[in-house]
């Protein structure tokens, strides 16, 4: 009798994926992220203290983009975001896959904007 591998083994596949072709690949996205990229967000820095000590912090662009993405498809809770990080290609495109862990997204964002009134 022929022996057969089990289709149920399979694991997935590595592929090369250029994240800048993704977002380019979608207008909305392209469109937001130059948008994005355009303003002035200087505003966000006053909430960060780490200067001379701590880590590097998210840039704040980068969480507006895929907050704004999320937003726009319907998805409004931060856990929600933290799974579209880990499985929507164009959000890790956003993130420049920078962003891992759900702590970082909606509530890191809404914080800021809401902190700087700059967007009012």
């Amino acid at each position: 009798m022929a022996k057969y591998k089990n289709p149920e083994d399979y694991c997935g596949e590595f592929l090369t994926v250029d994240l800048r072709v993704q977002v380019s690949g979608d207008p909305f996205a392209r469109t937001l992220s130059e948008i994005i990229d355009e303003m002035d967000l200087s505003a966000f820095d006053a909430n960060y203290h780490n200067d001379e000590a701590g880590a590097a912090a998210i840039p704040p662009a980068l969480l507006l983009k895929v907050v704004l993405y999320c937003y726009s498809k319907g998805i409004l809770s931060s856990r929600k975001m933290a799974a579209a990080l880990r499985e929507l290609i164009i959000v890790k495109a956003l993130a420049f896959d920078k962003i891992r862990q759900s702590r970082y997204t909606a509530g890191a964002c809404v914080t800021n904007v809401l902190a700087t009134n700059h967007f009012y």
